[in-house]
């Protein structure tokens, strides 16, 4: 019923306004300041995934038999609004991103090296 999509387009309107539009392949500096901040947290995934002897072509939710890393995409799931957070808040700061600039990329590379909390409990 396509639930998720339509979620998603509220949440992205709600977070960076009614303009915009979240797409993958999208030239503007907000998707790509998200792509590479994905990017980067699915190679951390994906790295720690073999490292403790699993396979990320084996996903949970993820299927795709082009995608080697879908079980990398189901793990990072929760921690992508870490990325939109800076992304958010850069944007907030700045009124704009400034595409892959050299603050955004060292921003983003922060992005694994940051405490999450859930439930008032870190994931340390």
């Amino acid at each position: 019923m396509n639930h998720e999509s339509k979620g998603a387009a509220l949440y992205w309107k709600q977070l960076f306004g009614p303009q915009f539009t979240r797409e993958h392949n999208a030239e503007d500096d907000i998707n790509k300041a998200l792509n590479y901040g994905y990017a980067i947290l699915r190679a951390v995934t994906a790295r720690a995934l073999v490292s403790s002897g699993l396979l990320p072509a084996l996903g949970i939710f993820h299927q795709n038999k082009y995608n080697p890393y879908v079980l990398a995409d189901d793990i990072m799931e929760p921690y992508r609004p870490v990325v939109d957070f800076k992304v958010k808040k850069w944007w907030d700061g700045n009124g704009q991103v400034d595409g892959l600039e050299i603050p955004m990329k060292n921003l983003m590379l922060q992005v694994p090296t940051n405490d999450v909390f859930m439930e008032k409990k870190s994931n340390l």
